[in-house]
């Protein structure tokens, strides 16, 4: 299977972009989310890929947050911003795991 590289201008991978069109044709039903920043750009991705009836899995190893500084509500460190960013991905949209995890599984496959 050919490598497809779907550039992306804003905070979803799907927004004006082929990546659901290349998805689907290749039959794929689960996306696996890696990135930064979690609670924006792969957060956003993975809530427009269950809009679209995606499973999502969001690793939990290989996305970063960052630090927040005080906007009037107090300084949120990135380990805070990456707790609640992976626990609402978990609770609302999908599975959150290890990178080995899913290697695992993928081989196991």
């Amino acid at each position: 299977m050919a490598l497809t590289i779907v550039d992306k201008l804003f905070y979803s991978g799907f927004h004006n972009t082929d990546l659901d069109t290349v998805l689907r044709a290749r039959d794929v039903d689960t996306i696996i989310v890696c990135g930064t920043v979690t609670n924006v750009c792969c957060e956003t991705t993975i809530r427009d890929g269950v809009h679209r009836e995606y499973k999502v899995i969001a690793l939990s190893d290989a996305n970063a947050a960052m630090d927040y500084p005080d906007v009037g509500f107090g300084a949120v460190s990135a380990e805070e911003v990456q707790r609640i960013s992976l626990t609402t991905i978990a609770y609302e949209f999908g599975e959150v795991t290890t990178t080995a995890d899913v290697i695992q599984r993928i081989e196991s496959a």
